[in-house]
């Protein structure tokens, strides 16, 4: 019978592989993990499961989560539920004390509890990435999504989005996250940014058949002109073009009624060799009788 191999990455970097049945419950990852005794869970910690950017519900089946039988998670300690509201509780009768020493006190449990709640990007320090690497794929990603003009909580919430597609199965151990980060999904964001950019194409031009007042319009038949005068002017190029060969055509032709009418027939042995061009000779035959009906006349 197949089983599940899972990798499961802890905060230091370690990572330890798991086997459990097909049908098995992140809870029973988590029972292994609590009674592995090369794992130290901290003192009032629990163990939580991250997979594809979210905590995952320990009564979960992983064959509803995953259908691969080999992957990684990452695997956090959090502060329980219980513990954390009995420190709030005591913080909070702790603060009715003028005491400036419980107050302090106070003020460290707060800090500690605020520190758990992580949005965008931030969610990264618990797979163990420092800050000035945090920082560093904040600044790619906007710079790819084009989002530095926007207020803090907009990118805050752009980042929630597109966590969980960034982040899937990327394993941060021997410092390779930023590069298998990069290499992996930047084509991911331009993609849908030439994607969001055909949309847009698209939008615009029904928006241009469907709303013809539209406040677009104006631009749209500046251009529709634009392309026009252009469609003019290579058609005037064009007969200008037919033009010119037309009247090289006739020179030829011309020539040689000049020469017909200027020497008349004597020089019709001499033509084809000087010019063999067959409008040459027209013309000059042409010429020719031009020459004789002149030349009757004047008699």
């Amino acid at each position: 019978m197949s089983q599940l191999q899972i990798n499961a990455l802890f905060q230091d970097g370690k990572l330890r592989p798991y086997t459990l049945p097909t049908d098995s419950k992140v809870g029973d990852l988590i029972s292994l993990i609590e009674s592995d005794t090369e794992v130290k869970i901290p003192k009032d910690r629990i163990v939580n499961v991250l997979y594809l950017g979210r905590f995952l519900d320990p009564s979960a089946l992983f064959n509803t989560i995953e259908h691969s039988l080999q992957f990684t998670v990452n695997i956090f300690f959090r502060r329980e539920k219980n513990f954390a509201n009995n420190t709030e509780t005591n913080s909070s009768i702790e603060s009715q004390n003028p005491s400036g020493s419980q107050n302090d006190t106070n003020n460290q449990n707060t800090n500690q509890n605020s520190s758990t709640d992580l949005h965008g990007f931030d969610r990264l320090a618990r797979m163990g990435l420092p800050p000035n690497q945090i920082q560093e794929v904040r600044q790619r990603f906007h710079l790819v999504m084009s989002t530095f003009n926007l207020s803090e909580s907009e990118r805050i919430e752009i980042e929630e989005e597109w966590f969980p597609a960034l982040f899937n199965n990327i394993e941060s151990t021997n410092g390779n996250f930023l590069s298998s980060f990069f290499a992996s999904q930047l084509a991911l964001l331009q993609s849908s940014q030439i994607g969001n950019y055909h949309s847009t194409r698209n939008q615009r031009s029904s928006n241009r058949s469907n709303h013809q007042n539209n406040g677009n319009l104006e631009e749209d038949t500046i251009l529709d002109n634009l392309d026009l005068v252009s469609s003019q002017d290579r058609e005037t190029s064009v007969n200008r073009s037919q033009d010119i060969e037309n009247s090289q055509s006739w020179l030829p032709f011309c020539i040689g009624t000049l020469f017909g009418f200027i020497f008349g027939i004597n020089w019709y042995i001499f033509i084809p060799m000087m010019h063999p061009n067959r409008s040459v000779l027209i013309g000059y035959l042409f010429g020719c009788g031009l020459y004789y009906m002149v030349k009757q006349m004047v008699r």
